[in-house]
């Protein structure tokens, strides 16, 4: 059966209430059939529409949505019936309607697939996720393939040298006595000049930092709002972090690469928000990352808290980690004719982008059952990933096993994919593998990130614990299969 699709490309808003008035006209439009006792019962979709892939084997009925400017929406019935009442779709957005038999095509499309390294708001997708995976694990290599795990590397800087933007000195922005301040991420950028980017928490004032190529030398640090960032993450040319200050909602900072010499205040505050009549924060202790979505927004994933707080390691019972995710809608421009460009600022803002920010869902964070659950439920850094193959969005948490032990464990890489219930999206399980790590150049669960090449790959990156007194190498390591 060839997919029936009904197409809507506004020239002016669109109440489509009165269309589901017709069950003759929505029955030819999109192709659908009256559900059966035997079917699941509807789903329904509210809120920012273009947030969710809009897909499942049973009923969908749609209320209350609308489709904003430069947005596209698919929605995909399989055997079932799709409703929608009181949804708009603005002038310049499309919204598709699609009923199909059982064992058609799957879910469209959710993240953008078509990026190349050099795009504004977006990173390459990567080739079959789960099977890269399994190979960077040394499991399933295929014939002729070659894990390489032990690709050291390191940089460099000058301790008494002062750098720009900030003006601050390695000496007194990196070196810290105490082992509680560390690097909180280490990122492979999209750019060859400024390959690496990361963060650092200090007990005065956090650090976020740039390194030149191809010497690999410190070239930028600029200050943080607060003495402990989040890990650090890329989209497209933005570096991209979690940031607070005393007297205001967590923010979202996004420094662009290609200014990374020059100050910047660019931010997206995202608002406290309702989950079951209990008003939140967002969680970034455990990793924050975007992703763009053939929606023509992004969706934020956020994981924390981070490491094991003190209350985990009296009850040997992980408190509850929690995965946050935010519908990110670019908006349009003064003259309402295009969508403004990822990092454009507002005018007399102090910084704030042109961006607006949807709570969809909280997710509890966990892997598996018992001791499972435990032992690979931490992590301070994150990544999202886009597949190729079939749009879906992947993340990688990174982390070790039991980081209140002297004895360094242990660390962890864990591959989720990000699944819709109906309701709000979740992380499915995927696959997980251990990674001995080290003190000096390998420490996973503090600035272990992943980042997907111009060829599609995987490529895995841990880096050095933290900079000790009069240090002026940082040792890192990437892991990647060479196929």
């Amino acid at each position: 059966m060839i997919p029936r699709v009904a197409r809507w490309s506004a020239a002016s808003p669109i109440r489509l209430a009165s269309l589901c008035a017709l069950p003759a006209l929505l029955s030819l439009a999109f192709g659908a059939r009256r559900a059966h006792a035997d079917q699941k019962p509807a789903i329904a979709l509210s809120g920012p529409l273009a947030a969710a892939p809009c897909s499942n084997h049973g009923d969908i009925g749609i209320a209350d949505a609308h489709v904003a400017f430069g947005e596209s929406v698919t929605c995909v019935a399989t055997d079932a019936e799709v409703r929608i009442e009181d949804t708009h779709v603005a002038e310049g957005s499309t919204f598709y309607v699609r009923a199909e038999s059982h064992g058609d095509a799957g879910p469209p499309p959710w993240a953008e697939t078509m990026c190349s390294s050099g795009a504004l708001d977006c990173n390459v997708c990567a080739n079959d996720v789960a099977a890269q995976f399994k190979h960077l694990s040394g499991e399933n290599l295929p014939a002729g393939a070659e894990l390489s795990a032990e690709e050291n590397y390191e940089w460099s800087f000058d301790r008494n040298q002062p750098y720009p933007p900030s003006g601050s000195k390695p000496k007194n922005a990196l070196e810290q006595a105490l082992v509680d301040y560390h690097f909180q991420g280490f990122v492979r950028t999209n750019s060859s000049s400024v390959p690496f980017a990361g963060t650092y928490s200090h007990s005065d004032n956090g650090s976020i930092f740039f390194i030149d190529g191809p010497d690999l030398e410190l070239e930028a640090l600029h200050d943080a709002w607060t003495g402990h960032p989040s890990g650090a993450s890329v989209l497209g040319r933005f570096v991209l972090f979690g940031d607070h200050t005393s007297d205001s909602p967590r923010a979202v900072r996004m420094i662009p690469v290609p200014n990374h010499l020059e100050e910047t205040m660019a931010h997206l505050f995202i608002p406290p928000f309702d989950v079951g009549g209990v008003t939140k924060e967002i969680q970034m202790g455990g990793g924050v990352g975007m992703v763009k979505l053939t929606s023509g927004g992004y969706m934020l994933i956020s994981t924390g808290p981070g490491g094991p707080t003190f209350t985990d390691d009296k009850k040997h019972n992980p408190d509850p980690r929690y995965t946050d995710f935010h519908y990110v809608r670019a908006n349009p421009n003064a003259a309402g004719t295009a969508l403004s460009p990822l990092g454009t600022i507002l005018p007399a803002s102090n910084g704030a982008m042109d961006l607006t920010p949807f709570h969809i869902g909280r997710w509890l964070q966990a892997y598996g059952d018992g001791a499972a659950a435990k032992k690979y439920q931490y992590s301070e850094n994150l990544t999202v990933i886009s597949e190729c193959e079939t749009g879906d969005v992947y993340v990688i948490h990174a982390s070790m096993l039991d980081p209140h032990k002297l004895i360094i464990q242990p660390g962890y890489w864990r591959l989720s994919r990000v699944g819709w219930n109906g309701m709000q999206p979740y992380l499915h399980q995927v696959d997980v593998f251990e990674q001995d790590q080290d003190w000096e150049s390998c420490y996973i669960r503090s600035a272990g990130t992943a980042w997907v090449n111009p060829s599609h790959k995987i490529e895995l990156y841990c880096h050095d614990y933290r900079v000790g007194p009069l240090e002026e190498k940082i040792l890192f390591r990437r892991r990647v299969v060479n196929y």
